[in-house]
């Protein structure tokens, strides 16, 4: 009789080792929930409280660690960064956050140095991915972001990422599918709820802006009120035409930037169409708020077009002067 020895069965081998890959998977994830949390919450000062070291040694506290740059990174201290990851990583991930900075800068490698480590093999690095998607989305390279992010491995942060571009190409079929595929094993975690509401708002209805509303409402209810939070509800009232309550949130959220200085491009826009439909004040202190900490937005860029467009018309029907 031939004896079959399961310990010694290749594809008993590959279960096992399958099984412990994503055992570890679910370990760090859970690890890190806490401060990846905070971080998708807009509370960057709590990710910052978190000591990198209290995680397990490894992938935890690398990613963990990660957070913690891009939280000072979304708070402006990029210069800070940058000197910290000067002194020399050994880890990709740090040397991926190294060359983002690069690029936010102005300097070094920056976009060249993503791709010379997708080129050495971490192309299946999430950090890389995330990375390497959102400099490639910024320089309008929207199918070369697909292609780096193909590669991912199920990480939610990607996904998030191929959802955005999904939405910016007007693919809201793709940008659904992607979601339906992760929903079973991620609609609880918070990156998974936050593209589910950039869809809601895409897809639009009553029903819909106010699943948005509530993702964002119940963000603030976990994790506490932030300014990211703050400006999702903002976007849901006035899409749902809630105007006094969009009024309301607004006035919320300024209190927390001249708090804390905190600011974003995000805020501002929706403060103008706030003010403008409630006629609650002068729309254009918000503009130039806007202006100053993003002056290439795409609403200031559409507007000097259509001013310069203007003047050129004008010009053509000026009045003439004859000798």
């Amino acid at each position: 009789m031939v004896r079959f020895d399961l310990g010694s069965s290749p594809l008993v081998f590959f279960g096992v080792c399958w099984f412990n890959c994503v055992l570890l998977l679910i370990l760090v994830v859970l690890e890190i929930y806490a401060i990846q949390k905070a971080f998708y919450a807009g509370d960057f000062k709590q990710v910052l409280s978190f000591e990198a070291e209290s995680f397990s040694e490894g992938e935890a506290r690398i990613l963990a660690q990660v957070l913690k740059y891009r939280a000072q990174i979304a708070l402006g201290e990029v210069a800070a960064v940058a000197a910290e990851l000067s002194k020399g990583q050994d880890e990709v991930e740090f040397k991926a956050i190294k060359h983002y900075t690069e690029y936010l800068a102005g300097t070094g490698e920056g976009l060249t140095g993503i791709l010379k480590l997708v080129q050495d093999g971490y192309q299946e690095n999430h950090v890389v991915e995330y990375f390497g998607g959102i400099i490639l989305i910024s320089e309008g390279k929207l199918e070369e972001a697909l292609e780096l992010l193909s590669f991912h491995q199920g990480s939610l942060e990607v996904i998030s990422l191929i959802v955005q571009i999904r939405l910016i190409q007007n693919k809201l079929d793709l940008a659904v599918k992607e979601l339906k595929a992760a929903k079973e094993w991620a609609q609880d975690n918070v990156v998974y709820n936050l593209a589910e509401a950039w869809v809601d708002f895409r897809i639009g209805g009553t029903g819909k802006y106010e699943d948005g509303y509530y993702i964002y409402e119940e963000i603030s209810s976990s994790s506490g009120v932030t300014l990211k939070s703050l400006v999702g509800q903002l976007v849901a009232q006035l899409q749902l035409n809630r105007l006094p309550e969009a009024s309301d949130t607004l006035s919320q959220a300024m209190e927390i930037v001249n708090s804390t200085g905190q600011a974003s491009a995000e805020l501002f826009i929706n403060a103008i169409a706030t003010v403008i439909l409630t006629d609650s004040g002068d729309w254009q202190d918000y503009e130039d708020k806007l202006k100053e900490i993003a002056p290439e937005h795409p609403y200031l860029v559409d507007i000097a077009d259509k001013e310069k467009l203007f003047d050129e018309i004008a010009g053509q029907y000026g009045p003439s002067v004859s000798n």
